[in-house]
């Protein structure tokens, strides 16, 4: 389906490696920090959120906390959250952060980021199926 032609919010849905995902197309409801905090208790959520232009945003949350939430760019003392430090070995891993802590001048986040994600916490998207358009979709109207 080309969803360009679809009004109010979209999202694909499915699962790969032990977790649930959503792929929104023109929204951005789950960096919203009230319903990630919602979604993740009990369990975990994460939220890269890229729309093609800056900024794109990175969120972790754990058992109903935001426990760091990061702009690629940002310095170890600029990150959000209740427990920001606990992502900072991971950003200086994928060249987010230098090992003194300051932002990597040649990251531009993207890379990194997706780096990041299937490196600490073993995500990745079915390839495929995202390309392909074979993913379950809801569609709200909006309110």
């Amino acid at each position: 389906m080309d969803w360009s032609d679809r009004r109010g919010l979209v999202a694909r849905l499915g699962t790969r490696g032990g977790w649930a995902f959503a792929l929104e197309h023109w929204s951005a409801e789950g960096a919203d920090r009230g319903i990630l905090r919602e979604v993740s208790r009990g369990t975990e959520a994460v939220v890269y959120l890229n729309a093609g232009v800056p900024p794109r945003w990175f969120l972790y949350a754990e058992d109903g906390r935001v426990v760091a939430d990061f702009e690629p760019g940002v310095e170890a003392a600029q990150l959000g959250g209740e427990d920001p430090g606990r992502l900072v070995p991971a950003l200086r891993e994928v060249g987010l952060l230098l090992p003194d802590g300051t932002s990597a001048p040649d990251a531009d986040g993207e890379d990194e980021i997706l780096a990041m994600g299937e490196r600490r916490f073993g995500l990745t998207l079915p390839r495929d199926a995202v390309e392909h358009g074979t993913l379950a979709a809801v569609s709200f109207a909006p309110f």
